[in-house]
């Protein structure tokens, strides 16, 4: 229901009619928006799908199917924040062709009220940490599930060998090191498209056995205590983080204005995307009840065609690694080039080169050392989602909303949109951070307990 309250919210004013018609210029060169739906798909549906069974485990069956789609509904919400406030700040700039999340929440201060445009360098970069911090965990995630299915299958071919989880994973960091070499970006395209291929084969497989296997939905409980539901959510919200995808796909649209409305890519998308996930954590955990493990592949037994499976998403978390790292490492570059050149003699090339080397086996090593503080999805993927996952989807776009309608409502002193304004924007703030606050103590409670 979120697009009928930001129509409402908007009607009648002029700025924001202004952003609406330049979102509906189409560009020369753009993807059409069925094919930015399957790119929002592709990023929206990883490993984190296959954790939510153990988060519905940890809320109770019915609590953790309500909030599969409660949060569902609120990140839609949220990117709607995120894309408006993109297309609105673009149009009231000649010289801003496209925003990025980091680049729209300083842009947003820029052209706020006075004494927030002091700050506009500052919200920039915090959102920039958080997306740092964010995908640096994401990369943890992809280092712990390759190495427990890699232990799982080394383990069901020769029974006799019994390493512990921690050698596995200095094993397991020098391939991580080495895939972390390529820098072409052609070769990352075609690992990403067969990474795709892989993953559709691996959750049909998935889904045919839930479906198919006895269900024991009698025994297990709607509802099982308030840590429990907070656990859960930082789970579902790491599942759900896109709020960096979303602008760059945005941008390039042929059409900017389809990723919004009713039947929009951001609307049809998160549909979609709530469905997948919700199926996943309900069959998952009526399937295997409380013995179902940090990711539902876990459970499955070892026939060879879910060791085929296995394989394949061990793959296909191997090779994502990589694209997540270049996502970090085109964020860290410019800063670390920054303070480097000014020391180094070497020339700017054989400088840019080094700096990103080092930059990639530096990120795989603080990945390496995350996953081996905390070794097991079920307390790392909540503890990722409920920190920074929870700021980039529920704090941090209110708070840009704010920043740049409120400064133009109240200028055209249109005050019943202002009310709402601040209302809504303060409701999904006041979630966020009692999420935030409470889910860390959570965490960190179960962490040193």
């Amino acid at each position: 229901m979120p697009h009928i309250s930001m129509t409402d919210f908007t009607n009648g004013t002029k700025a924001v009619k202004d952003s609406n018609e330049s979102a509906t210029v189409p560009k020369k060169k753009g993807i059409s928006a069925h094919l930015a739906l399957i790119n929002f798909l592709k990023g929206m549906i990883g490993p984190g799908c296959f954790s939510l069974p153990l988060a519905f485990r940890q809320a109770g069956l019915w609590t953790g199917f309500a909030l599969v789609f409660i949060i569902g509904l609120f990140t839609c919400i949220c990117m709607d924040k995120i894309v408006r406030c993109s297309q609105f700040l673009s149009s009231r700039s000649k010289k801003i062709k496209s925003l990025n999340y980091g680049e729209m929440v300083g842009e947003s201060f820029k052209q706020s009220f006075p004494f927030l445009r002091r700050y506009r360098h500052l919200a920039r970069h915090f959102v920039d940490l958080c997306l740092s911090s964010f995908v640096l965990g994401i990369c943890s995630v992809f280092f712990i599930f390759v190495v427990d299915h890699a232990r799982e299958i080394i383990g069901h071919i020769w029974p006799q060998l019994n390493l512990s989880k921690l050698l596995y994973m200095v094993l397991a960091l020098v391939p991580f090191e080495l895939i972390a070499l390529v820098r072409s970006v052609r070769m990352m395209s075609y690992i990403s498209l067969a990474g795709n291929i892989c993953m559709l084969f691996s959750i049909a497989i998935i889904f045919s056995q839930l479906l198919t296997a006895k269900h024991v939905i009698n025994e297990i409980p709607w509802f099982t205590s308030a840590q429990g539901v907070i656990m859960a959510t930082g789970a579902v919200i790491y599942s759900f983080e896109g709020q960096a995808l979303v602008l760059p796909l945005t941008n390039k649209m042929e059409h900017p204005s389809e990723m919004r409305g009713w039947t929009g890519v951001l609307t049809t998308g998160i549909v979609l995307v709530t469905t997948v996930y919700a199926g996943c954590g309900f069959y998952g955990y009526i399937t295997y009840g409380e013995n179902v493990k940090e990711s539902i592949t876990l459970n499955m037994d070892q026939s060879p065609l879910n060791l085929t499976m296995k394989a394949l998403l061990a793959l296909v978390l191997y090779t994502g690694y990589l694209l997540q790292l270049y996502t970090l490492t085109t964020s860290l570059r410019p800063l670390v080039l920054r303070v480097v050149q000014r020391k180094s003699a070497e020339s700017k090339r054989m400088t840019t080169l080094i700096v990103d080397y080092g930059l990639r086996s530096g990120i795989v090593f603080v990945s390496f050392l995350l996953a081996v503080a905390v070794p097991n999805l079920e307390n790392l993927i909540p503890l990722i989602g409920i920190t920074s996952g929870m700021l980039l989807a529920l704090v941090i776009p209110p708070l840009a909303d704010i920043a740049t309608f409120l400064p133009v409502f109240l200028e055209e002193r249109r005050f019943c949109q202002i009310v709402f304004l601040i209302s809504n924007n303060l409701f999904f703030c006041a979630i966020g951070i009692f999420f935030l606050v409470s889910g860390l103590e959570t965490n960190l409670r179960r962490l040193f307990s």
